[in-house]
């Protein structure tokens, strides 16, 4: 069984900070500019 690890647990569980995830309408996950340019790169 493949290890599936929710974005709004891993944040959670890690106490991320700069992650953002919100559900329902206009729900996902968002991050601090910062380290959205650093995945992105």
């Amino acid at each position: 069984m493949p290890l599936l690890y929710l974005p709004k647990k891993w944040i959670e569980t890690t106490n991320a900070i700069g992650l953002i995830s919100k559900s329902g309408r206009y729900g996902g996950t968002y991050a601090h500019k910062d380290i959205a340019f650093k995945f992105a790169s």
